[in-house]
């Protein structure tokens, strides 16, 4: 297994790239929340206009684990 640490990849922030073998997973730094409000549920997409209520939130990533550890997690999957 190989972990790298990369600050940007193209225009998406990245915290840990994991590869073991041919398998590669990419981790990212920040994760996007999307929120929205709808008045009258039951609706679907019916419910959601031009005044509907949309909240973003670009939540970063904060990891307790060491590089060692999301090496075993990484592994113990395949």
């Amino acid at each position: 297994m190989h972990l790298s640490r990369s600050s940007n990849t193209g225009s998406r922030p990245v915290f840990a790239v994991l590869q073991s073998g041919k398998n590669k997973v990419t981790v990212l730094a920040t994760l996007w929340k999307i929120v929205v409000v709808l008045d009258r549920l039951g609706l679907g997409n019916r419910g959601v206009t031009e005044k509907t209520q949309v909240i973003a939130v670009d939540m970063p990533i904060h990891y307790r684990h060491s590089e060692k550890e999301l090496q075993g997690l990484f592994n113990d999957r395949g």
